[in-house]
């Protein structure tokens, strides 16, 4: 995905391309919710209700880039390219359904979320954002969505 690619580039220092202005914007959803989206989704055992896998926030491509080059301290190159047609504008999930019958909500910030990418992908953090990661056990606990992640790598395995 963009975020990916984005993260890709800014690691070896290319420039991250936009097809467009880079006002695109997608509704940007890390991981560990979706997975606890998913236990909470497989308790409710109600049949085969559909839940949106989504934050409700909409975050424009230039405001993930800036997101990407604070987080990780860097000072990232954009390009811009001709819009490709069919692109999509704007997307944003309706997260009502999940939140109402699951009692369910996206707890993991962006910048969480990408500190967390960066650091499994062992690029150098901000010191800004570097203590949202520590593996102890006490941090670990106070943010559940990261909480298994840094238990994990705190333990030596693999994700």
């Amino acid at each position: 995905g963009v975020i990916s690619k984005f993260v890709a580039n800014a690691r070896v220092g290319k420039p991250i391309t936009f097809f467009g202005d880079g006002m695109q914007s997608r509704d940007f959803i890390y991981v560990g919710d979706i997975v606890t989206l998913l236990i909470q989704a497989l308790q409710c055992a109600k049949g085969a209700d559909v839940f949106n896998g989504c934050t409700g926030r909409s975050i424009s491509l230039r405001e993930l880039a800036e997101a990407i080059g604070t987080t990780s301290g860097q000072t990232l190159t954009i390009q811009y390219e001709e819009a490709r047609a069919g692109d999509i504008r704007y997307s944003c999930g309706d997260a009502t359904r999940a939140r109402n019958m699951l009692d369910f909500q996206a707890d993991t910030s962006l910048e969480q979320g990408l500190a967390a990418l960066l650091a499994h992908d062992n690029i150098i953090l901000h010191p800004a954002f570097a203590d949202e990661l520590h593996t102890d056990d006490a941090t670990a606990e106070g943010n559940s969505a990261l909480g298994g992640l840094l238990r994990q790598q705190s333990a030596g395995g693999t994700i």
